[in-house]
């Protein structure tokens, strides 16, 4: 039967406190009055509230594009830092007279796109499950290479876990951005763009959300749940335009869809309440014993040892990721059955069987096509390179008489010193390092014992951050006699991680929330027919074989979720790509993938 929300602890989390915590600065001018925002565009234009702007990326003396700043998506406004978007449309689709956009010109056409047939792309920011302001053209990056293609690019600013007032937990303490209020903000703006489509530019039918780690995710979430009734209370708080709620049958409804067409996942930070099994599993042989605090340029740098208590756990969280792996009943893009193979003793192995064989075969594959794109002679050098870390036991890597590759040992690839990586972040210096070296998680990874990161997305508006994984807690509680005799164990740590996560009254509202936010359950649930959704039909994700913040799990049982729904998938590694959306040329571009669907 369909899941049904917690309707009366959700209604009380999503209360929308006025707007006193923000005074807007010049660099919000759009929403010009947060208590009477307007969602009519052509009006808000007509008023002066927005102009569009002219915006010559290359500096060459022509117009490339234009952009409309800063506009508000919904009514309801507890933080205007984010709550806005800004819209790209090349220069192309609009006429215009003495340097001001007067209109749409319908006639014209770029890389075989109109104004009216022009895919989206739908860009959001949330890296880290953070909040995000919209990117902002002009600064680091630009988007003259997709409005060139004759793409509208929009990036649209959401809530999450980091949107606080500034109090203190316990005393006026409020988080605007718990979950999913990301996801519903971003479907908000979904709703937004489609609901002013004779002011916009583009194809509403032929939207691509995109996004990188938690964008990534969200992009993925947006790619799953389409038009999900579930998220309707929550549109409704946040002021959706077309929401409405009927109070004589208790119901909501959407004039506008929320759903998108395609889905762009860079290496999503997603099926976050499992996320903690998969990277486990990935380094539960790794000797490492320790991790290096270097997720963002802003991090300390800071080196942290696991205790035997951590390493422990580590390889549980393994053996149960095994489990839950066999549990989801996986097929490959052919149809195969991907699992894990039973020991002798009944135990499951977690280096043998289809899927484990299928995440050594997408390795290799990532890096033959890494290596068909450069030089010849630099391509064998790198080979020469990469097989002299070879163990003489168990060589990791194999190259055969065809010219290809088979990665044998996942264990041995990850202790392989063969990413580069950066030694100094002031002189640039680098250095060459392991997966194990470059890790950045600690044991768990995700859902960790202080229950920051990731967990400050759950729980109720003043609380801080609460676990979340009931996959890392059945571990914890399964294992506990073993592990209280172990160094570094510390019982109050983990009988709070057990109670709250099992145990608590707050336990089904955060399950609830954690359900919302995980792309591959509502996916597969749906094929199940558990969910009601309207799924993107195109699916692509990216991730590198050098990314140190989770498992190359992810990404892939998102899109096996997807094809297992019929839906069009273009899975692939990325060799060498760290974390994040710089994928390059060797398994295509967003560009070209988009072109590939709509052209």
């Amino acid at each position: 039967m369909k899941r049904k929300i917690l309707a009366a602890t959700i209604c009380a989390a999503m209360c929308i406190s006025p707007m006193t915590a923000f005074a807007l600065g010049e660099d919000v001018a759009g929403v010009a009055d947060p208590e009477n925002v307007e969602l009519d565009l052509a009006v808000a234009i007509e008023n002066g509230v927005y102009s569009w702007e002219a915006i010559d990326e290359d500096t060459d003396g022509n117009t490339d594009y234009y952009i409309l700043r800063y506009v508000a998506y919904e009514k309801n406004i507890t933080s205007p830092q984010y709550q806005y978007m800004n819209i790209v449309v090349p220069a192309g689709y609009f006429t215009v007279e003495d340097g001001a956009v007067t209109g749409i010109d319908k006639e014209a056409e770029i890389n075989g796109y109109s104004a009216d047939s022009a895919p989206i792309i739908f860009n959001n920011e949330c890296s880290g499950w953070n909040s995000s302001t919209p990117f902002a053209p002009g600064g680091w990056r630009g988007v003259k290479g997709y409005t060139e293609n004759g793409f509208v690019y929009i990036s649209c600013g959401a809530r999450s876990r980091n949107d606080t007032n500034g109090g203190t937990v316990g005393e006026d303490y409020e988080n605007y951005g718990k979950a999913p209020t990301a996801v519903a903000d971003l479907k908000a703006g979904l709703m937004f763009v489609r609901a002013n489509a004779d002011v916009i530019p583009g194809d509403k039918d032929r939207i691509f959300s995109e996004g990188t780690s938690g964008g990534g995710e969200m992009s993925s979430v947006l790619g799953a749940s389409g038009n999900m009734e579930e998220y309707y209370p929550y549109l409704y708080a946040a002021g959706a335009v077309g929401v409405t709620y009927d109070e004589a049958t208790d119901t909501y409804s959407s004039e506008y869809e929320d759903s998108v067409f395609g889905c762009q996942c860079f290496c999503p930070i997603a099926d976050i309440e499992n996320a903690d099994m998969a990277f486990a599993w990935m380094h539960m042989n790794d000797d490492t014993a320790g991790f290096t605090d270097n997720s963002t340029p802003q991090s300390s740098g800071e080196s942290f040892e696991f205790t035997e208590f951590q390493m422990e756990l580590q390889k549980d969280l393994g053996y149960a990721f095994c489990t839950y792996i066999n549990s989801l009943n996986l097929v490959d893009f052919e149809g195969n059955a991907l699992t894990f193979d039973e020991k002798e003793d009944g135990t499951l192995d977690p280096r043998s069987g289809s899927y484990y064989d299928a995440i050594l075969k997408n390795m290799a594959s990532a890096l033959e096509a890494y290596l068909a794109a450069m030089d010849a002679d630099a391509a064998a050098e790198l080979v020469q390179t990469m097989l002299e870390t070879n163990s003489d036991e168990n060589p990791w890597l194999t190259e055969n008489e065809d010219g290809s590759f088979t990665i044998n040992d996942l264990d041995e690839f990850i202790q392989a010193p063969i990413f580069t990586a950066v030694a100094n972040r002031e002189t640039g210096e680098t250095i060459t390092q392991s997966l194990a070296e470059k890790r950045n998680k600690d044991i768990p990874s995700f859902d960790t014992f202080y229950a920051a990161g990731e967990g400050d997305s759950f729980g109720y508006a003043d609380q801080a951050g609460v676990h979340f994984s009931t996959s890392v807690a059945q571990v914890l509680k399964d294992h506990y006699d073993k592990y209280q005799a172990l160094d570094g164990f510390e019982a109050a740590d983990v009988d709070e991680y057990i109670a709250f996560v099992l145990e608590s009254e707050e336990a089904a509202y955060v399950a609830n929330q954690v359900s919302l936010m995980n792309a591959t359950h509502i996916l597969l649930d749906d094929a199940a027919g558990l969910q009601d959704s309207t799924p993107a039909q195109h699916w692509r994700t990216r991730n590198g074989t050098a990314d140190e913040h989770t498992s190359f799990t992810i990404a892939y049982d998102i899109c096996l979720a997807a094809a297992m729904n019929g839906l069009d998938v273009d899975y692939s590694l990325v060799w060498a790509m760290t974390h994040g959306s710089n994928e390059g040329t060797t398994t295509g571009t967003l560009t070209e993938w988009i072109n590939s669907i709509c052209q």
